[in-house]
């Protein structure tokens, strides 16, 4: 592919490669419509079990395809075309830091264990940082995420290389961001949620990426109540102070 991968975008040898935001948002609608074909667009259910940037290809008008599917095993579609199980798994397959802990414990492989693995590269493209690098008290990627969430900081968590003069955009287009960014945190916290009845399915994930914005995430990690979500970023995070936020590909 003309532009590589997406791990040589996000993290660039040079310092000026900045992939802008609306470019990684349009990736990650692009992977999130890939991995719901694979899931629920054929007679049977592919898992993919390797879903990462570096398995993101991008041609040469930056549109990405969803590749290496040699670990990618068919299943048996489950209700709803959501729990769709892998058996007769020997052995944990796929990359460190985007396997889900139910894979790791019982080495078992559904539709929500890659589901799993879109979030934490959700979250990775958004903040600039791959889920094992431990930063603030020696704090995973996820974890680090969330509790910035939990004190009311989540779009404090942004790639650094996006933080430019909002005076280049219209207002517009940048309370357009602010939103796209934090809806794919959320989406991204609530993927990875350790419980994977509590992750959404892909078709709804997609849907929330391209525009249904009705996401909820739990009160806790460990529990499954919904905590319901404005359709702002505004009225939980503030950030008219901020004149530094977002920038376009303009």
């Amino acid at each position: 592919m003309a532009n590589g991968s997406l791990d040589q975008h996000l993290y660039p040898k040079k310092v000026n490669a900045i992939l802008s935001w609306e470019s990684r948002f349009l990736i990650l609608k692009s992977v999130a419509a890939a991995l719901n074909y694979l899931h629920c667009g054929w007679e049977q259910c592919i898992l993919h079990r390797d879903i990462k940037p570096s398995n993101v290809m991008l041609d040469s008008q930056m549109n990405a395809r969803l590749g290496d599917f040699g670990l990618a095993r068919l299943a048996k579609h489950g209700p709803e075309d959501e729990t769709a199980v892998m058996s007769n798994v020997t052995n944990v397959a796929g990359t460190p830091g985007y396997i889900a802990p139910v894979s790791n414990c019982f080495q078992a492989f559904t539709t929500k264990t890659d589901v799993y693995s879109f979030g934490m590269m959700a979250l990775e493209v958004a903040c600039g940082r791959p889920p094992h690098v431990h930063v603030e008290e020696e704090e995973s990627l996820m974890k680090w995420v969330w509790s910035m969430h939990k004190k009311g900081q989540l779009l404090e968590v942004i790639d650094d290389s996006l933080q430019m003069n909002s005076k280049l955009m219209t207002d517009e287009v940048l309370q357009l961001q602010i939103q796209q960014v934090t809806r794919v945190l959320q989406l991204g916290i609530l993927c990875t949620m350790p419980d994977p009845s509590v992750r959404p399915r892909t078709e709804r994930l997609l849907q929330a990426l391209k525009g249904d914005w009705s996401v909820s995430l739990p009160a806790s990690r460990t529990g499954s109540s919904p905590l319901p979500f404005p359709l702002t970023s505004s009225t939980m995070y503030n950030t008219s102070s901020s004149d530094s936020l977002l920038v376009s590909d303009d």
